[in-house]
């Protein structure tokens, strides 16, 4: 009815030339990895200067790890252990930014396009504010979005030496997927194209 359409988009900008309600769907991704010294730190495909790194079959990198088990939640295609499983020699140390590639290619196969991402990858060390740019454009170019649709933030967890204080870094992730044509956060939005 028009009032739940009025409803429903309360808060959205209307341009004009829309004429049916944009359909979108939301996913979730969660990632957390060990850190442990000989390893390299790549967050957002990014190396960051650190004495450990994550832990992983892959590289490791944890906040595309979210993203890409979001994006695929967003559109119902299971998540990131069925397309690309830890068991497989293939993705031993592969960069996860190909992994994301992947994960665009198999959305675009099934009519889907990233929306958006908003993200925050926690741990007590290093500080990202000085890589977060360079992460937004790095992911920006692989989801083929404007960096103005990623965002990311960094928050410290657990002082050092607190009981809660443990060696992990954990980046929960979620996306948005545009269905066109019709506590930590992590929003992703695609859209049917």
């Amino acid at each position: 009815s028009p009032c739940q359409y009025d409803a429903f988009h309360a808060g959205f900008e209307f341009r004009e030339e829309i004429t049916a309600p944009m359909d979108y769907r939301v996913g979730f991704g969660y990632d957390v990895h060990k850190l442990t010294p000989g390893r390299k730190l790549i967050l957002g495909g990014i190396g960051i200067p650190n004495a450990v790194g994550c832990l992983a079959h892959s590289d490791g990198d944890v906040l595309i790890h979210a993203v890409i088990d979001a994006l695929l939640g967003a559109a119902n295609l299971r998540d990131i252990g069925f397309h690309f499983p830890d068991t497989a020699g293939t993705y031993k140390d592969i960069a996860s930014t190909l992994l994301l590639e992947k994960t665009v290619k198999l959305l675009h196969d099934h009519g889907f396009a990233p929306g958006n991402i908003d993200s925050t990858l926690c741990l007590q060390r290093p500080k990202l504010s000085d890589y977060i740019p360079e992460m937004q454009e790095k992911m920006a170019g692989i989801l083929k979005i404007g960096s103005d649709r990623v965002r990311e933030d960094d928050r410290v967890v657990s002082p050092p030496n607190s009981p809660w204080s443990y060696p992990v870094c954990k980046f929960p992730e979620c996306a948005n997927n545009r269905f066109s044509g019709g506590n930590a956060r992590f929003h992703v939005r695609v859209v049917r194209i």
